[in-house]
């Protein structure tokens, strides 16, 4: 067999097509596992979303969910709804630069995200809040002065880990207050607070209230997931069919002629 392939020439197409075949049957189970990881995760968050949220001022930063086991989650409290009061530090607010899902009377979906340290009732512990999102025109605080209340206020939101810098990532600008990386490590390097701060690696996607004047507007807390990954394995494994027929129509060809 061997020898017949080597005089139609066939070894080097047979070794590259089977290698081909092989990535391409890879990858098309891996989108399968994938697909099976991606299902365990949105039953997750579905059931999670329909729990009471946690009142987190007394525990913080520890939570039940922390001891919670096989979530499929990257941190097993992630999503976890929780309230806390407290009250904003809003001259350390930080503006984290976003393309947000349109909603209704925005006009625009440019913008960034107000990133603001709150200080805990009670415990005095810092937590890092998502407050919202806010168009470039209201990026200035001074734009949105009713919403910038420093009373102790009690809000709801997502409990979520600080994200992780990618290569293509830009570049913070400290002194335009515009930041790209939602990671209160990166959001406040040299906080002078830091012996208060027990969290660096977590923060909170406000989901209510809206602040008085509208913004900023909580977006961030809609959980919208796809799950394409069947798809994708289809598209695997029939790019692995055509590779296997063109292999074989072009084999045929040389073993009739060879």
């Amino acid at each position: 067999m061997i020898s017949r392939l080597a005089t139609a020439k066939l070894l080097t197409p047979t070794l590259l097509s089977l290698v081909g075949l092989a990535i391409l049957i890879g990858l098309g189970t891996w989108q399968l596992n994938r697909k099976t990881w991606k299902e365990h995760l949105l039953a997750t968050l579905k059931s999670r979303s329909a729990t009471a949220p946690m009142s987190a001022n007394a525990s913080w930063p520890g939570l039940p969910c922390h001891d919670a086991r096989d979530t499929g989650l990257p941190n097993p409290c992630e999503y976890q709804p929780v309230t806390l009061r407290g009250a904003f530090d809003h001259t350390r607010e930080r503006h984290i630069f976003t393309a947000a899902p349109l909603a209704p009377g925005l006009n625009s979906d440019r913008g960034f995200w107000i990133f603001t340290p709150m200080r805990l009732d009670g415990s005095g512990k810092t937590v890092f809040v998502n407050r919202g999102f806010v168009p470039e025109d209201k990026k200035e605080p001074s734009r949105r002065v009713v919403g910038q209340t420093t009373q102790s206020v009690e809000i709801s939101g997502l409990y979520r880990s600080a994200q992780e810098r990618a290569t293509f990532d830009g570049q913070n600008d400290a002194a335009k207050n515009i930041w790209y990386v939602r990671a209160p490590s990166e959001l406040w390097p040299a906080d002078p607070n830091a012996s208060q701060i027990d969290e660096l690696w977590a923060y909170i996607d406000q989901t209510g209230p809206v602040p008085a004047g509208g913004y900023p507007l909580p977006l961030a807390g809609k959980v919208e997931l796809t799950n394409r990954h069947l798809e994708y394995a289809i598209t695997w494994y029939g790019l692995a069919l055509t590779l296997l027929g063109v292999y074989a129509t072009f084999a045929w060809g040389r073993l009739k002629t060879a």
